[in-house]
């Protein structure tokens, strides 16, 4: 049972974990290419859409140019404000219509209807119930004009949004009625512009012409460096990085748990190498007697493998079976946060996977079995009790150490019976280990991960795009938080060697995170992150080209640092060399603080944007989907001590089962002696615990020598190098002590049949 158990578990992780990432990408990509999501698409600000539309279509290799009109405004709901505006849209705005979830955001699988929502209504993206806990019902207000002039709408439902539906995305959807769309326009077109608070703008989608030896990077390039489209885009992402953002989630919870099955097959190979070790060890003098009655070895090798792959194979097609219901749990309540649909059905890649895994595991089983057709001449190899190590445990033998003698003494004479005890330890440790950093790492509200995406450390951040005078604003936020630092930063799109990217143009360029080289703090020089520096070929000291608004200036990569926004798709630059380009505009910078008092932070966000409202954008050092991801770092913590906790106690009872069956007569000596079984099972557990200690001590060593390299290798696609996890009390001592005492602790249960042996009866039969 336990070699079904650990082999249903493998492949229920497997096939959840292949499935997810497949059928995720699949589906976003099918509903991406319905929606008519160019290659390249230009979020845009301004009633000149249709202008900026015509440039794009005016450059070489450019094919169909697709825009799709919305509306720029923030909004409020329960007590939930935006510091980012949410895009209007309307059903008519795509030939194929957007699709509605199931009135619960947590329902997966199928198309779902089209939607349409009812005059005075609105359809959001599931993740605002995750994130704000806005539910059908309730009533969202967009802020349209100054004056109080706003628009309440009810929530009707949720729908399917594949270009800004994830919790990673800081910009959310809303599908508004045609009508009140129209009306929400009349009162942007009657208001006058310095009163304005919501912006007509657009997506222009735009795809590669057929035929065209041109990338969808190279089109960023055109559309960079030859039209006006920087100075009004909020955005322009490819296809690819829009999905990479979309599938963020669905690929660390398919990562994690294609980890979690690798171990398990490890855990599940080591249980079934040793289970077959001990079996082919006690049942020595029967396979000798089926020898002599003329059975082939051949045959008995086959005879012998069969309840073994017969357990694997079950094992492997009930996790199969159980992955359907698991995935629509799984992938039900993940749709919260990812803002997709995809079909909660294995995927053939998944199944193939699993062939090929459970193929390999048979092959093992065979392998390992082959040693019965040896010469009988030949050992099996089995532990027996040597004179030297009764002789070097003599001395624990005494009434103050009898149950740590007896278990010290039981492992050195019989080592081989705890070889994949000791493998699992390792393996669990090192896992508990890894994970237990990444948690640390984030930290407790996400601090440690926005570190990290952030181009610099700050708490609070402010833009005016009013009439707005900074100095009242410094007056404000020194008054009710203290200032300790400040600095301004914008983040334009420009282009390095044609290669599209957000600078990261900065007043005081030592704040940015450097992993190598030195800062730009001279007006030719620029930093790139390692993504980039991969993408473009250049090197620390190299000349390269950097584009913007139409014109071109030659900078010198003088470092490397980190920074996580736009996937590390990002520049940094000092404010003089941003000064070089003609057209640079004052509009795009941005005041950042570093306050004495950060608890005072979330009351005076609410002051500034009631003092300033629509004049005045502000944020902190925090995205949308920040809570998100840090919720999904606690899960998998606890879903990570849940899974070990069942492989530990699988390998035990596997183990524990067959060692006290080969020591039943050893049991029944003891008792008669006068021992209790209580002090056996004891000793029992105590032996797991010494083993577990040897484990752990490797694994934990392991894993701090492979934790940060590997993580940084992970990583490092993401704009992240050089990462460092922390090293803590909690990250050091808590996976080792808790893979110990689930050890111990499964021994202890797995040794009860203990209790039950009954000494004159076995004694009687020797």
């Amino acid at each position: 049972m336990s070699i079904v158990a650990l082999s249903l578990l493998m492949s229920l992780l497997l096939v959840c974990g292949a499935s997810i990432s497949t059928n995720a990408r699949e589906h976003l990509e099918g509903q991406m290419e319905r929606l008519g999501f160019g290659d390249v698409t230009c979020w845009v600000e301004g009633a000149e859409a249709a202008d900026l539309a015509s440039e794009i279509a005016a450059q070489p290799g450019a094919g169909v140019v697709d825009e799709q009109p919305l509306v720029y405004a923030d909004y409020s709901a329960l007590d939930y404000v935006s510091d980012t505006p949410g895009q209007l849209l309307t059903p008519s705005s795509r030939e194929q219509p957007y699709r509605a979830l199931d009135s619960a955001p947590d329902a997966s699988g199928g198309e779902g209807r089209a939607v349409d929502p009812p005059q005075g209504t609105v359809y959001v993206s599931p993740t605002l119930s995750s994130e704000c806990g806005i539910g059908v019902g309730d009533v969202i207000t967009f802020d349209i004009a100054r004056g109080g002039k706003k628009e309440a709408l009810r929530v009707a439902g949720f729908f399917e949004d594949p270009f800004m539906g994830s919790s990673m995305m800081e910009m959310k959807s809303f599908i508004v009625n045609e009508s009140d769309y129209r009306r929400i326009e009349g009162v942007i077109e009657e208001t006058p512009e310095v009163d304005r608070m919501a912006q007509p703008g657009a997506m222009i989608h735009v795809s590669v012409a057929e035929g065209a030896a041109l990338t969808s990077e190279d089109l960023v390039r055109q559309i960079v460096e030859n039209t006006s489209v920087p100075s009004f885009a909020e955005f322009i992402y490819t296809r690819e990085t829009i999905a990479n953002f979309m599938l963020l989630m669905q690929n660390v919870v398919a990562g994690f748990l294609t980890a979690f099955s690798i171990v398990g097959c490890l855990v599940c190979l080591v249980v079934v190498g040793h289970a077959i070790s001990m079996s082919l060890a006690q049942d020595q003098e029967n396979f000798a007697v089926l020898r002599t009655l003329g059975i082939t070895a051949r045959r008995l090798q086959a005879i012998f493998c069969l309840p073994y792959c017969g357990a694997l194979v079950v094992g492997c097609l009930l996790g199969s079976v159980l992955s359907c219901a698991a995935l629509r749990l799984v992938q039900g309540l993940m749709a919260a946060s990812t803002g997709i649909n995809p079909p909660p059905l294995p995927a053939p890649v998944a199944l193939a996977a699993l062939a090929l895994v459970l193929a390999a595991m048979l092959a093992f089983v065979h392998l390992r079995a082959s040693r019965l057709r040896k010469p009988w001449s030949e050992p099996y190899g089995v532990a027996r009790c040597t004179t030297a190590a009764s002789t070097a445990c003599a001395g624990l033998l005494n009434k103050r150490l009898l149950v740590l003698g007896m278990a010290a003494r039981a492992v050195l004479a019989n080592k081989a019976s705890y070889v994949g005890t000791l493998l699992v330890a390792v393996v669990i440790a090192m896992l508990l280990t890894f994970v237990g950093r990444i948690d640390a790492w984030v930290g407790p509200e996400g601090e440690g991960l926005m570190d990290y995406f952030s181009v610099a450390e700050h708490d609070l951040g402010v833009q005016p795009v009013g009439q707005v005078s900074l100095d009242e604003v410094d007056a404000l936020v020194d008054e009710r938080a203290g200032i300790a630092e400040s600095f301004m930063l914008a983040m334009p799109h420009m282009t390095v060697q044609g290669w599209d990217c957000t600078a990261n143009v900065i007043d005081e360029p030592n704040r940015l995170h450097m992993t190598a080289g030195s800062p730009p703090n001279d007006d030719s020089e620029l930093a790139v992150t390692e993504y980039v520096a991969s993408d473009i070929g250049a090197h620390v000291g190299d000349e390269v080209t950097v584009g913007y608004a139409g014109g071109q200036e030659a900078f010198t990569v003088s470092g490397i640092y980190q920074c996580a926004n736009g996937m590390g798709n990002n520049m940094a630059m000092s404010s003089q060399g941003f000064a070089r380009f003609p057209n640079a505009e004052a509009g795009l910078w941005c005041k950042h603080y570093v306050l004495d008092d950060v608890e005072a932070r979330d009351g005076l966000v609410a002051e500034l944007a009631a003092t300033y409202g629509g004049d005045l954008h502000v944020h902190d050092n925090s995205w949308s989907g920040l809570a998100g991801l840090v919720f999904a770092m606690r899960s998998i913590v606890v879903a990570m001590y849940a899974f070990a906790a069942v492989l530990i106690f699988l390998t035990c009872w596997l183990t524990a089962t067959k060692l006290v069956q080969s020591e039943l007569r050893d049991i029944a000596v003891c008792k008669t002696l006068g021992l209790a079984g209580r002090r056996l099972r004891a000793s029992f557990a105590c032996r797991f615990a010494l083993v577990s200690l040897v484990g752990v001590a490797v694994g934990g060593l392991l894993a701090s020598m492979l934790a940060d390299p590997l993580l940084s290798e992970l990583f490092r696609s993401f704009g992240i190098a050089g990462l460092a996890t922390p090293s803590s009390p909690a990250t050091v001592l808590v996976p080792p002590l808790a893979t110990i005492l689930l050890l111990t602790a499964s021994a202890w249960i797995c040794s009860r049949s203990i209790a039950r042996v009954e000494p004159a009866k076995l004694m009687s039969q020797t």
